[in-house]
């Protein structure tokens, strides 16, 4: 057919036709089917395709109302939502979750990496950046804090991990958890037994570590049979009770000192518990209150030692229902004839009675008239 123009009017139907070339300036196709089409290249400003199997498309923009499905060598990606072909990632733009498996890691190559929340002026989350002086060594931060998420801040609470370089080679630099106040609950809704770490002046008392409720419920710090603590530096000690296993010592505040006080509260086959100097060597370093801080009363079965006082610090007065002085001859020196006589001895008026205190009857002298037949005598009682 060959024309220079061709015009077709109303519905033409072509059974075989092959256009080797064809230029079609301006032209409408409402309806066609198309059994087979090989096309080359085509430039289409505007195309509207119901069902299509393309091979390879690239186009600057693809607006569809409905995009079922592709799947590709990324995955499964459908509306809102990238799924991989093992499910080890799974990133729904729907719901708002992003959900990694099979082993998954998230690895920052590089510095000052924060997933964080921020409310009311108040950053929290979790921080990936170096240590201060670590060469680069990696830091992790998790807390909360008012000026940005920054750990170096005044207004940070939260832990701070440091590695273990850091932490022999740098001074001044710890894995540390700031906080007022540390808790540590059995229970998330605060209530219950814990520990408080109080780091906090509060303008009335010294930081502290207690228990909470302590009222309601016991506490121990280190536990008998392998949880014991070596040692304890403390400067003051207020207690209702001191448990210990078969003695305490109370020793100076140097290791290898051998001063101090024991308190034996083992029978070790005896029948009583001990209090005693650790050195006995050296008696004279230890006393029992002192000149200007007296201990008012002292209830003791037995008293023995050589003296009780001394000649510069004697005691203005001993009571006692029963003085028991020594008479062996073992004990005693420089034995002599007295002087006195037996007139002395006549005169001493023996007389028997009990003390008010007891019922048991004894004999003895009245020591006012004692007193009174050594005055007779030219006794100096001095």
């Amino acid at each position: 057919m060959l024309s220079n123009l061709i015009h077709l009017d109303g519905l033409t139907l072509i059974e075989n036709g092959v256009i080797q070339n064809a230029h079609i300036e301006n032209g409408t196709i409402e309806r066609a089917k198309l059994v087979r089409a090989v096309i080359g290249e085509a430039q289409i400003e505007d195309l509207a395709v119901t069902n299509a199997k393309i091979a390879s498309l690239n186009a600057d923009k693809i607006n569809a109302s409905r995009l079922s499905a592709i799947t590709a060598n990324m995955g499964t990606v459908t509306a809102g939502r990238l799924l991989s072909n093992n499910n080890a990632i799974d990133i729904n733009l729907n719901t708002s979750q992003f959900k990694l498996g099979s082993n998954a890691k998230i690895h920052f190559t590089d510095r000052a990496n924060t997933l964080y929340y921020t409310n009311n002026s108040v950053y929290g989350g979790l921080l990936f950046d170096h240590s201060l002086n670590g060469g680069g060594r990696p830091l992790v931060a998790l807390g909360v804090s008012d000026n940005g998420f920054d750990p170096n801040d005044t207004s940070w609470n939260g832990l701070r991990v440091h590695s273990g370089w850091v932490e022999s080679n740098v001074d001044g630099v710890m894995t540390n958890i700031i906080s007022q106040q540390f808790w540590t609950n059995q229970n998330p809704d605060y209530s219950g037994e814990g520990w408080v770490l109080e780091n906090a002046w509060s303008g009335n008392r010294n930081r502290a570590i207690y228990g909470m409720d302590g009222e309601n419920f016991g506490y121990d710090l280190g536990f008998a049979g392998g949880g014991e603590f070596s040692n304890g530096y403390i400067e003051n000690v207020n207690t209702n009770r001191v448990n210990g296993f078969d003695e305490i010592l109370f020793r100076n505040r140097y290791d290898d000192s051998n001063v101090g006080w024991t308190l034996k509260l083992a029978y070790e086959g005896g029948s009583t518990v001990d209090f005693y100097p650790i050195n006995t060597g050296t008696p004279n370093y230890y006393n029992i209150g002192r000149s200007n801080n007296r201990i008012n009363r002292a209830y003791l079965n037995i008293v023995e030692g050589n003296s009780i006082g001394t000649s510069s610090n004697p005691h203005s007065y001993v009571y006692t229902d029963y003085l028991i002085e020594g008479s062996d001859e073992s004990i005693k020196d420089n034995v002599q004839d007295s002087q006195l006589g037996l007139n002395f001895v006549k005169d001493i008026h023996v007389v028997d009675f009990k003390m008010k205190s007891s019922e048991k009857y004894k004999s003895g002298v009245i020591a006012q008239e004692l007193v009174s037949v050594l005055d007779a005598h030219d006794v100096n009682l001095d």
